[in-house]
């Protein structure tokens, strides 16, 4: 294994502003309990891993200019990123934008061992590229997604497949999913608590309901595919998808779909109509695993990423922080926030926090994100022209 560290960019004027503030109410002497509903916020979201035919400088910057493509996507949620000067720019000269890589040997999806270079990018700098190209920005929290793929043998067959598995699609659904930056797991193959495939063949909403119960997931993506031959003899694979999504990712902006259904339980409902297929054809594992996942993260991209419109400032109070480490947490909440370009603490009105946040979402979409993990909460009879949350990170 090879190891490489580059030096660390600048911290922006950003940081500067939040840490700053921190300083002075500290020192104002805030005086808070806290619970969380935990989404991804993956710590991969700016690595990623490359095949490569040799351990060298230029395969390494090959490999770089691949892997910054890969992360402006997870980023922005943009399954192909527009050329622009700065892109073009920063694709030429991948180097400015990653800190450390590291060479390393893994398996393919054939089993077969081959060698990859690991290498991590620098978030602030992807950001700033990323503003500054007029792309937009997908925020890093991102909905957990449990995988329950069914391969039905040409004998008829039929196996679930588990975490650690080397079929094809399990390797193709994970490389897919993490290439967009999804967080994606497949079920454990523990004792009494597994699976069935048959149950989960049928669509069987019980079993369904314990899976979601178990994993606590904020999506369950479900393929039944079929093994078969092309006419050259090829493995393919015919594969039927469908999701069922939690609601905290549906609602009045959520996934179109003609239809939902609620047919688990009152968290988690069937989008029934936005069912994946490839009807009439055989597909590699990587082409029947790219249909979900590409469908599903565009479609949540949209939802939830913040376009690049202009700046605009938009004055919010914050109550509930009673004590110096709630403080620190709101500040680092905050500091996180990739839509938020900058936070100003502008004082105290009583027992909440005013600050101004700078950020391209509009007021709605700002709500929204700001509430999506539950660290921040509106109240249920919000003031007339306040916006006022709790927090409650």
């Amino acid at each position: 294994m090879s190891v490489g560290i580059r030096p660390y960019q600048q911290r922006g004027e950003r940081d500067h502003v939040l840490r700053w503030s921190a300083v002075v109410l500290l020192w104002a002497g805030l005086c808070a309990p806290s619970a969380v509903l935990a989404l991804s916020k993956p710590d991969w979201l700016y690595t990623v891993a490359l095949p490569v035919t040799e351990q060298t400088e230029q395969a390494r910057e090959e490999a770089a200019t691949r892997g910054l493509l890969e992360v402006l996507s997870r980023v922005t949620g943009l399954q192909s990123i527009p050329r622009g000067e700065l892109v073009r720019a920063a694709l030429a000269r991948p180097d400015r934008f990653y800190n450390q890589f590291v060479f390393n040997q893994e398996r393919d999806q054939q089993n077969r061992r081959r060698l990859v270079v690991e290498i991590t990018y620098q978030s602030q700098a992807v950001l700033e590229l990323v503003r500054a190209a007029r792309l937009p920005v997908w925020d890093a929290r991102r909905p957990q997604l449990l995988a329950l793929l069914v391969v039905e043998a040409p004998q008829g067959e039929r196996t679930l497949l588990y975490e650690g598995s080397t079929h094809p699609l399990a390797t193709a659904v994970r490389e897919v999913a993490r290439a967009r930056g999804l967080p994606l797991r497949l079920p454990s193959a523990d004792g009494e608590a597994a699976l069935d495939a048959r149950d989960v063949w049928r669509y069987n909403t019980t079993v369904m309901r314990a899976a979601a119960t178990r994993y606590a997931p904020d999506a369950i993506l479900i393929g039944r595919a079929q093994s078969r031959d092309d006419a050259a003899g090829a493995s393919r694979l015919l594969v039927d998808w469908r999701y069922a999504l939690s609601t905290l990712w549906l609602g009045q902006r959520g996934l179109r779909a003609p239809q939902v259904i609620t047919d688990m339980d009152a968290d988690v409902a069937w989008v029934d109509e936005a069912q994946f297929q490839l009807p009439g054809q055989l597909a590699t594992a990587q082409a029947a695993a790219s249909a979900p996942i590409h469908t599903l993260a565009n479609q949540l991209a949209e939802r939830y990423a913040v376009l690049a419109r202009d700046q605009q400032q938009h004055q919010i109070a914050i109550t509930g922080v009673e004590d110096v480490q709630a403080y620190a947490d709101l500040l680092a909440f905050l500091q996180a926030l990739e839509f938020v370009d900058a936070a100003r603490i502008e004082g105290l009105r009583g027992a909440a926090i005013e600050i101004t946040l700078v950020s391209r979402a509009q007021s709605d979409q700002l709500l929204q994100l700001l509430t999506l993990g539950g660290e921040l909460a509106l109240p249920d009879s919000p003031l007339l022209g306040r916006i006022e949350f709790t927090w409650q990170g």
